[in-house]
């Protein structure tokens, strides 16, 4: 390997598939930069066997080659001064030659790093900005707890030339589709850590591809790729949790429903965020009470349709499913009793949020 870089091109692409590498591992080529160096420049890749993460830069190629070297070479590249860099292999060491700094890495044999997956089948082509709207959209009701891992991915349906993304943690849920070229049909559940990487993507397409094996997804443009390990087992049926059109329809600004779940967080219990809503009468009420902060109220306008209703709520999944909604003005539905809220956009726009339960107070 003999290659000669820009050190700016490279801290950037290091920082950003950095982030594939594990907080620990006991395998050491876990810990390390997989690099790659042919006629189409540098190529880094690293792997949590979770998910896979290679994106190329620009580089002039003396001499071809592939190897390993851990996260000290990171740290150097970000730190060294100058613009370009010199990095060359020699007797196992790689060594990065700036204009007055010099420094050699041990390596590990590039056979040891995990393989990416061959014989991809192209499923669909979107565009990245659509792509990371949908996962925006729904990313923040996938669940935390790997106790349940599948309710730790963001669900994919494509069917009809519709893509469509689904969380549910099982107190909220998500979904949020958009039109894609193609016919092809399939379903799959990938770790929503993996689709969070998506955003890193500066191109204007992503191919979506499945490895042969079935087992894995892959997200590609010309300078990065994802490769992420499906999450298995049946998604629950989610289309059996939307409830029904409410009696009681809200429509509200979404910044002040923001700001007043805001202010109204500061009173709410840490550990149950419970926040009351009194609708009715054109407007919504929202108040937070605790011992230790105090108490707090908050009256906004709203158009208010059906009977007026009065339940408590977790103020941070209303504030998570609020913000990502795009319109100016919110929908929300409600029905009486213990039963799930909805929210969506209140354009034509198939984006729906679910907050459940809805407790009712008197």
């Amino acid at each position: 390997m003999n290659i000669t870089i820009n050190r700016t091109q490279l801290s950037k692409v290091l920082n950003l598939v950095a982030k594939a590498i594990p907080p620990r591992s006991t395998l050491p080529v876990l810990q390390s930069f997989e690099l790659h160096a042919d006629d189409r420049g540098l190529r880094i890749a690293a792997t949590n066997l979770e998910y896979y993460l290679r994106a190329r830069v620009t580089a002039e190629v003396q001499a071809w080659g592939r190897i390993c070297v851990g996260l000290p070479f990171i740290e150097y590249v970000n730190r060294v001064p100058g613009e370009e860099l010199r990095i060359t292999l020699d007797k196992e060491k790689l060594c990065v030659e700036a204009a007055r700094d010099y420094a050699r890495f041990p390596t590990i044999d590039a056979g040891e790093f995990p393989e990416w997956a061959g014989n991809l089948q192209p499923l669909c082509c979107i565009e990245t900005a659509i792509l990371n709207s949908l996962v925006r959209k729904t990313i923040f009701a996938a669940a935390k707890d790997e106790s349940r891992p599948l309710l730790c991915g963001i669900n994919l349906e494509m069917g009809q030339g519709v893509l469509r993304l689904v969380t549910a943690d099982g107190f909220r849920l998500a979904t949020a589709s958009a039109p894609v070229p193609g016919d092809a049909e399939f379903q799959a559940t990938v770790p929503a850590k993996a689709m969070a990487l998506l955003a890193a993507f500066e191109c204007d397409e992503i191919v979506v591809s499945r490895a042969q094996s079935e087992t894995s997804l892959i997200f590609s443009s010309e300078a990065m790729e994802l490769q992420s390990q499906l999450l298995m087992g049946k998604y629950p049926d989610w289309q059996q949790i939307v409830p029904k059109a409410g009696d009681t329809k809200v429509i509200v600004n979404r910044e002040e429903f923001v700001q007043a779940c805001k202010l109204a967080s500061v009173f709410a219990k840490p550990d149950l965020g419970r926040v009351k809503l009194e609708i009715g009468n054109d407007q919504i009420v929202i108040s937070a009470r605790s011992s230790e902060a105090g108490e707090s109220n908050s009256v906004i306008g709203a158009q208010v349709e059906g009977n007026p209703i009065t339940l408590a709520s977790n103020v941070n999944y209303l504030l998570d499913a609020a913000r990502s909604i795009d319109t100016e003005q919110v929908i929300m539905e409600f029905q009486p009793g213990i039963s799930p809220a909805v929210l969506r956009p209140d354009a034509d726009e198939d984006h729906l949020c679910i907050v459940m339960p809805m407790t009712q107070v008197d």
